[in-house]
């Protein structure tokens, strides 16, 4: 019997789409993804199953509860903030909170409370010290303990909410074998992000939301291996300029584009060039990019050398100019906070201060806070034009760590040298045709 379950839930958001007509079944120890760009409603729907947001109609269950008796029992666990957690508190303390063990006294038994504690995270398969603070511990960590609190207090259903998007691969791979350790200990995971690859690891089904709905609902078998693009460009026609160019970009892969007709494949990738045949996919679904507007919702993000500064808003301070693009839920004053750490983190971004404008920034400071934008706006993929004509060692290494993140990169380059340090394949176009590809 499925602990998590929707029929025919509906709900909108004024006049802007929201969920329509979605069905969702979660097991007891399956690891359900929740797949989709921003503005699709994953966020939306795990706020419903945690009883913060009602469906205007439809029926929402979690473990064979209405949703609002479910989240007062503490049934359904949601986990989309690292520090959401008492920071100056031990371990031990936060995995116990609200299920402390005391003795006859009432007080709170610390001998009981550190071996419980231990019990737990070796469960979840966690080497953390106990009586360490929280506030040490990396952003992954801190949602283990989140986790590790949940399955303290008995929580049946729990959910992560986007939260790889900013992680190193280190720290993922730690928020995975969690995510593992509750399913195999009976839980019911769901896992949402729009990095579709990640889930590969992980899931046991994915579910693909639209612009308003379900589109897609499969079994998932994980292939770590799996060849399959998360761009891909077929028999693509720009202008008078480009004929029929392919060619694929898989997760955490740099293809280097070169050669005449470059920069406008660089520009359609982001809807900036007008496509007359041919077709772009993300994920193999088709993508209708009639503006940059549709690219930046689908997931994909634009640099030139000179975009890298002008993408900024100059007296507008670094912090505002990273959540420019992030989703809403990257608003609020702790989640700005945590953004430029987790980027500062990633990406060895330095500045004085989030506070500081951007304008007061030396222009290669500049360029990699344009840089690491697309990442707060949880891009999959990336088209950087001539990043050779600005790019010092730091910003190749950035583009680096975005690939070794997840994103899919396109370089369009006319620098046979950076290419070759840059790459992993080249695609060459001479007088607008794909005339070789291969490795770089």
């Amino acid at each position: 019997m499925a602990l998590v379950r929707m029929r025919r839930v509906v709900r909108r958001f004024g006049d802007a789409s929201g969920l329509d007509n979605v069905n969702l079944d979660v097991r007891a120890g399956e690891v359900m993804g929740l797949a989709g760009g921003r503005g699709t409603g994953k966020s939306a729907l795990i706020d419903m199953l945690a009883g913060e947001l009602m469906p205007d109609s439809g029926q929402v269950v979690v473990a064979g509860n209405p949703v609002l008796m479910a989240a007062s029992a503490g049934v359904m666990r949601v986990i989309r903030d690292p520090d959401a957690v008492a920071l100056d508190l031990s371990v031990a303390e936060n995995v116990c909170v609200g299920v402390e063990p005391r003795n006859r006294f009432r007080l709170v038994d610390r001998r009981k409370l550190l071996s419980r504690s231990v019990d737990v995270l070796s469960t979840l398969g966690l080497r953390i010290d106990p009586r360490l603070p929280v506030r040490q511990l990396s952003p992954a960590m801190r949602c283990a303990v989140q986790a590790a609190n949940a399955y303290t207090t008995g929580a049946r259903v729990v959910a992560f909410d986007g939260l790889s998007a900013f992680m190193p691969a280190e720290d993922v791979r730690h928020l995975h074998s969690v995510v593992e350790k509750l399913a195999e200990a009976g839980v019911a995971v769901i896992y949402a992000s729009r990095c579709v690859q990640e889930m590969q690891k992980i899931c046991d089904q994915i579910t693909v939301l639209g612009d308003v709905s379900v589109v897609d609902d499969m079994p998932f078998v994980s292939d770590s291996e799996s060849d399959e693009p998360v761009l891909e460009v077929r028999g693509l026609r720009i202008g008078d300029d480009v004929h029929d160019v392919s060619f694929g970009v898989g997760s955490g892969e740099i293809v280097a584009v070169i050669g005449a007709g470059r920069s406008d494949v660089g520009r359609a990738l982001f809807g900036a060039a007008p496509v007359l045949a041919g077709e772009i996919l993300l994920h193999g679904s088709p993508l209708r990019l009639r503006s940059p507007r549709d690219a930046v919702r689908a997931g994909v993000g634009y640099m030139s050398d000179c975009g890298a500064v002008s993408g900024l808003v100059p007296g507008q301070t670094v912090a505002g100019n990273l959540r420019m693009l992030a989703p809403s839920s990257a608003w609020s004053r702790r989640a700005q906070q945590r953004l430029v750490t987790n980027v500062q983190t990633l990406l060895g971004v330095e500045y004085p201060s989030p506070r500081v404008p951007v304008d007061e920034l030396s222009l290669d400071e500049m360029r990699k806070i344009g840089l690491a934008k697309w990442l707060a706006a949880e891009s999959q993929v990336l088209v950087i034009d001539e990043p050779g004509t600005s790019a010092d060692g730091e910003i190749r290494w950035m583009i680096r760590e975005l690939a070794a993140a997840g994103v899919a990169v396109v370089v369009i380059s006319s620098d046979s040298t950076e290419v070759t340090e840059l790459a992993d394949r080249v695609v060459v176009l001479q007088d607008g045709y794909l005339v070789d590809e291969g490795a770089a």
